[in-house]
């Protein structure tokens, strides 16, 4: 059931109020003593592989449909798929451990999938509005810990094939949470990972954009630190420089943004987590100079 307004609950009006069952057709809630009452209806008939993907592609050109409407052509770059990766390279399935998890690929196919949904978010976009040019959409993959070389090769080889099937799938969207390690061969290590990320992102020819990148401090065990002192905070700023560098090291016309998650440290109980640019009382940390440094600004 799905409430497409906010209507008085008092009153007798359920025009808002619909529910999809008996495989497509659409009824109104019943609705009782003024209130509208949300009724489970199961179906004893197991739907068939067939039909569980029609569904499924209705549901999709339905939620479709609704954001390109609510954007009002005013949003070109999407993420079309997000974290359907997992860090072995290999694309994710329920059956592989998480049974309880719902993956649109288990019913779309795993070659099938990001095509079918680039056509349905393309049909939706000129749909939406007359004059729209589905050309104009710039469609990402948005993964974590792209840092992992196999999850990387894995991403880009399916990008690959998807676009060979008509995707057109242009960039990758990579979330960079990531920590620095007060073990100094653990952050070489790192360091080296994500320089090596960049270079093959490089080669693969596409966009990339980093739609997230936030610095923690650990240590050796992977612990958090929360009680930081200020020589720590100017290695964070050298290592935030190391990644922004690396992002600007890309082609100009392949640099699609990055952006900073957090950019005011935060407090969790009373320790300090130290994420962001500035201090909690908004004055400028290390890490503002190191990402500022990257982009061309004196030291």
């Amino acid at each position: 059931v799905e409430m497409l307004n906010i209507p008085d609950l008092k009153s007798d009006d359920i025009s808002s109020f619909w529910k999809k069952e008996k495989r497509g057709e659409t009824v109104h809630a019943p609705i009782s003593d003024g209130y509208t009452i949300i009724q489970e209806v199961k179906n004893t008939i197991p739907l068939t592989d067939e039909e569980k993907h029609d569904t499924l592609v209705w549901a999709a050109k339905e939620y479709l449909a609704a954001v390109m409407e609510a954007a009002d052509s005013k949003i070109t770059n999407w993420a079309l798929l997000s974290e359907v990766i997992n860090e072995s390279g290999a694309l994710k399935h329920a059956a592989d451990g998480d049974e309880t998890g719902f993956y649109w690929q288990d019913y779309f196919g795993d070659e099938d999938y990001a095509p079918l949904v680039s056509k349905l978010a393309k049909e939706a976009y000129v749909n939406s509005k007359e004059g729209n040019n589905a050309n104009s959409l710039v469609f990402f993959v948005e993964e974590s810990n792209l840092q992992n070389s196999a999850k990387l090769q894995g991403l880009l080889n399916k990008v690959k094939a998807w676009n060979a099937k008509g995707a057109d799938i242009k960039g990758i969207a990579a979330k960079l949470n990531v920590s620095y390690n007060l073990d100094k061969n653990k952050q070489a290590e790192q360091e080296k990972a994500i320089a090596a990320m960049f270079e093959a992102v490089k080669s693969a020819g596409l966009l990339f954009r980093v739609s997230e990148l936030s610095v923690n401090i650990v240590d050796a065990n992977n612990e958090n630190v929360t009680k930081i002192t200020f020589e720590q905070e100017k290695a964070v700023a050298d290592f935030y420089q190391k990644i922004v560098a690396g992002y600007m090291s890309l082609p100009a016309d392949k640099r699609a943004g990055i952006t900073q998650s957090a950019l005011f440290d935060t407090k969790k109980d009373d320790d300090v987590v130290p994420t962001g640019l500035w201090y909690s009382d908004y004055s400028r940390k290390p890490a503002y100079a190191g990402w500022a440094e990257a982009l061309g600004a004196a030291k």
